[in-house]
Formats: C-alpha cells, sequence, structure tokens
C-alpha cells in the first residue's frame, strides 16, 4: 500500500512539474526597407516542429499570395523553423525556440538579401 501511494505521489509530482506551453505565432510580411510600400507576394511557408513537418500555409484558391498576417494559437513547446523563398529565389530558414506561453512575432522580410553580394570591382 506505502509502495502505491508513493508511486501516486512521485506521478502526481512529475505531472505537475512538466511546464505546460500554450503559445501563438503571429506571422508577418514587412519590407526591409520602410520607404518601400509595395507589397510583396509570399506563395509557401514550410513550418517545422523539432525538424518534423508542423504545417505548410499555402494560399485559398481566391487569394494570389498569403496574407499580411497570418496568427497561429495552441502552439506547444518545442523549437519551430520556418522555411520560406525570398524574392531573390532564395530559401530562408528562421529558427525560434517555444518555451513560454506568449505570443512569438516572426518577421518575414521577403525582399532581405540572405546571402551577401560581393564584388571584388566594388571594393575601393
Amino acid at each position: 500500500m506505502k509502495n502505491l501511494l508513493l508511486l501516486f505521489i512521485s506521478g502526481f509530482l512529475i505531472i505537475s512539474c512538466q511546464k505546460n506551453v500554450n503559445a501563438g505565432f503571429d506571422i508577418y510580411k514587412e519590407n526591409s526597407d520602410p520607404y518601400n510600400h509595395k507589397i510583396n507576394d509570399l506563395y509557401k511557408i514550410e513550418i517545422y516542429k523539432d525538424e518534423k513537418i508542423f504545417k505548410i500555409l499555402e494560399p485559398e484558391k481566391w487569394a494570389p499570395s498569403l496574407h499580411s498576417n497570418i496568427k497561429l494559437d495552441s502552439i506547444k513547446e518545442g523549437k519551430y523553423s520556418f522555411v520560406y523563398e525570398n524574392n531573390f529565389g532564395e530559401t530562408v530558414r528562421k529558427e525560434i525556440k517555444v518555451d513560454e506561453s506568449k505570443t512569438y512575432r516572426i518577421r518575414i522580410a521577403l525582399d532581405s538579401l540572405v546571402k551577401k553580394i560581393t564584388n571584388p570591382f566594388l571594393k575601393t
């Protein structure tokens, strides 16, 4: 009987000590240049959780691209990666670790280069 009671108490303590994270994502498109008001099209975002596909966001049939702001709720603890293609054809990967119950803002800048262009002829 003592063993059963001890097992019950230890199980309760383990469950009550676990972190119960319930976060959200606020994904928004923004230009790198604040004076550029052109709307860039975003056709797909792949979201991975702990290196496994979690969700693929694509535009609806009637929408030419994904909306400016996308909100996702009920996000659990883990490492998330957001993969999309920018205007220059580069694959961009942003990673974020979710470990708190809050809304995480993910900025998508489609007009930003990942690789910097280096031209030896332009050096002074």
